[in-house]
């Protein structure tokens, strides 16, 4: 009897496994829309949960990683041999402090030099016949262009949140893997400038709010009288000027880029080749950049915070639709952060100009949001968007 009770549980079991396809059971009466997130029966919304790629909450399945990349040590902290490791190299480039000449018009050009790092993928080639994907990475408030490679005021740490500790080792890991196709990573700062001359050789040593150094006055223009120090007026909504005439000219013409040459028409001609990611610290910033720049890049990353909506859905319509249109548009938040706004931020967008929602580029995908287990506003929640964004924007 006992044998034929255990043959029967046995049988229970099979079918049991075999009817939930060997995956978690969905957690009984909660349910969501797969789209809007809206939990069943309330207005509240309730993120995807997945386990395995697969929603505990309903039948939508993404690519992304949704658990931190700190949990994966051979990702984030373990480095890959020699042969396969990148070099990260600072450059300096000149602009123009666009904000300041915008809010003092009386200054007149005010002509700067800014420092950029450049992530340089494992033998990367110059003479290459096959070029290099372009990523561009924005830090948050307060930080500055060597925030994503420790560089600069980022010092060694073991914190396993300390900005910038791990991510050549992603970008090493996920080339060297085939996750990604080469791709060059240029960390960037929005902030103009705030001392008026560089100091001596080490510009290092340029202090500026909070100890965070910037740029400095071009030496081959002279001092405009009458300069505002310590200032960064407008550089949220003035940005686009620097990256369009300045700042991605100058990576054009110093690195091995699908753009045959910096003039604006082979620049846009290779946009499926350039992805604007990033902390873009507040909402300004973040329309600033969509609204002007999208000709320039197939890909954006909103890593946390502002999504561009207010007036860039009747710019796009107006202007982008069929012509510089969004290949793809990765959206996340850690799980710690208050930015659930930002679902439905993103379906206004969707509904405004259309976007196909999934993680799937070959199946035309362009956007989805993805909240991030444990995560918090800082370092390990962005490096693992990183991981994510790769995933879709230059997938090998």
């Amino acid at each position: 009897m006992k044998k034929l009770l255990s043959i029967i549980l046995s049988v229970i079991l099979i079918f049991s496994l075999a009817a939930c396809g060997g995956q978690e059971q969905k957690p009984a009466g909660i349910t969501h829309d797969r789209e809007t997130l809206i939990r069943t029966g309330t207005s509240k919304i309730l993120p995807h949960n997945f386990v395995d790629g697969k929603c505990k909450y309903c039948d939508y399945t993404t690519i992304f990683r949704q658990t931190l990349l700190s949990q994966s040590p051979e990702i984030l902290t373990t480095p890959q041999s020699a042969d396969k490791q990148g070099e990260v190299v600072e450059v300096w480039y000149k602009t123009r402090a666009y904000g300041i000449e915008a809010t003092h018009p009386e200054l007149g050009e005010l002509h700067i030099v800014k420092r950029a790092f450049v992530y340089l993928p494992a033998g990367y080639d110059p003479d290459r016949e096959e070029p290099y994907n372009v990523m561009f990475k924005s830090h948050g408030n307060k930080n500055n262009e060597g925030y994503w490679f420790k560089k600069a005021d980022y010092a060694e740490s073991n914190s396993s949140y300390a900005g910038g500790y791990g991510t050549e080792n992603v970008l090493d890991y996920m080339i060297a893997n085939d996750l990604s196709e080469d791709v060059i990573v240029v960390g960037i700062t929005f902030y103009q400038f705030y001392e008026n001359e560089k100091q001596g050789d080490s510009v290092n040593a340029i202090p500026g709010i909070d100890g965070y150094y910037y740029g400095y006055i071009d030496p081959d223009y002279p001092r405009v009288e009458g300069t505002i120090d310590n200032t960064n007026e407008k550089f949220d909504t003035e940005f686009w000027k620097e990256f369009q005439y300045d700042l991605l000219p100058y990576i054009v013409e110093n690195f091995n880029t699908y753009a045959k040459s910096s003039s604006e028409e082979d620049m846009i001609a290779a946009r499926d080749h350039v992805a604007f990611t990033g902390l873009f610290r507040s909402e300004d910033f973040a329309t600033s950049v969509l609204s002007n720049l999208l000709p320039f890049f197939s890909y954006i990353g909103y890593e946390t915070g502002y999504i561009a909506n207010e007036g860039f859905i009747e710019k796009y319509n107006a202007d982008y639709k069929g012509k510089y249109d969004i290949k793809y548009m990765f959206i996340s938040c850690g799980e710690q952060e208050d930015c659930l706004a930002n679902i439905e931020d993103m379906n206004i967008l969707i509904d405004g100009i259309g976007l196909q929602q999934g993680s799937d580029i070959s199946k035309g995908d362009q956007v989805d949001f993805i909240y991030i287990q444990d995560g918090a506003h800082n370092y390990g929640t962005w490096i693992t968007n990183l991981y994510d964004e790769l995933l879709v924007f230059f997938k090998k």
